[in-house]
This record gives C-alpha cells, structure tokens and sequence, in this order.
C-alpha cells in the first residue's frame, strides 16, 4: 500500500497525517489514529470495528488492509492494520465525536478535489474496470460526491458538473 498521499487533517489544536488514497477514492488510518481522532482509547475503536464488522454493516475483505513497515534496525517487521474511510466514518458515529463530524466532512471535501481536479485519477480508475455496469457504478459514485460537494458551503464545486459531463461523454455513459 504504497500508493498514498499524506494529507494533513487539522482541526484547532489538534493535527493527524492521514493516508489519502486517489486510486480508490478513500483514505486510511490505523486504530490508534482513529482513537488519537475521536479522542477515546483503543479498545473502544477496536470494540465498535468488531460491531461493525459482526452486524454486517460492512465487508472487513474490502474495507481493511494489512500493511507492514520495517523496525528501526531493519531487521523487525511489524505488520498494521488500516481501515477506510467507511468504517472511519462508521466508529465516529458510534462514538459520537463532534471532531469525527468535522473529520467526515474534511475527508470528504479532500477526496471530492482529487475528483474535480483529476490528474488521470478517475480516468485510470475508470478504465481498469471491465464491465459496463462497473463503469456506470463508479460514475454514479462520482455524480453523488459531485453533488454532495455542492451542499457544502466552500463551494468548491465549479468544475464539478464539467468533469462529470466529460467522464460521461468519454466513457459514453
């Protein structure tokens, strides 16, 4: 899982590096970081993940990933687990963080740019998949994000409507 920018999520005081992940339209953090986010302990961040998962209200195969980095003398190596954005958003409204509404909502508007602005992202995204359907689905995802941005009030929409008018055209959808 290499493929990540680091963005900085800063609300007040408080400041946490989150995995933003283009290619997937996601981002990432660990149990710890999401604690550190929603200002509770570990447990509690491991207890509702587990509820999520048990009730079924997501699939753990797509919505976390293992990922290892090396120990300081490059001998150890430790192995981590990162949730997505859903079960992010997931656990913040069982813990009922007010920073985990801000967190959404900030999360959101980062992956909406990375949509507006481009950069081949939804173009290479789109072409990877091999159905109609698929292709459909993914712009449909596209037009809510589109259209949720355009309820927030930084407005930050503009090229909105165009990018997804030329992701329809392109892909003649």
């Amino acid at each position: 899982m290499d493929k990540f920018e680091i963005v900085k999520f800063v609300d007040d005081e408080f400041e946490l590096d989150v995995r933003a992940d283009k290619l997937n339209d996601t981002v990432w953090l660990t149990q710890d970081e999401m604690a550190e986010l929603f200002g509770v302990d570990r447990t509690r961040i491991t207890r509702h993940i587990n509820n999520v998962y048990n009730e079924g209200e997501l699939d753990k195969n797509s919505t976390c990933a293992e990922n290892a980095h090396m120990g300081t003398l490059g001998v150890q190596r430790y192995l981590y687990k990162l949730y997505n954005l859903d079960v992010i958003i997931s656990v913040g409204y069982r813990v009922k963080s007010q920073r985990g509404v801000v967190f959404r909502t900030w999360a959101n508007r980062i992956l909406k740019e990375y949509l507006i602005q481009g950069n081949g992202y939804g173009d290479m995204v789109i072409m990877s998949l091999k159905t109609y359907e698929e292709k459909l689905e993914r712009i449909e995802m596209y037009e809510a994000i589109l259209e949720g941005l355009s309820n927030e009030k930084d407005g930050k929409v503009a090229n909105g409507p165009k990018a997804l008018k030329k992701l329809k055209t392109k892909y003649d959808l």
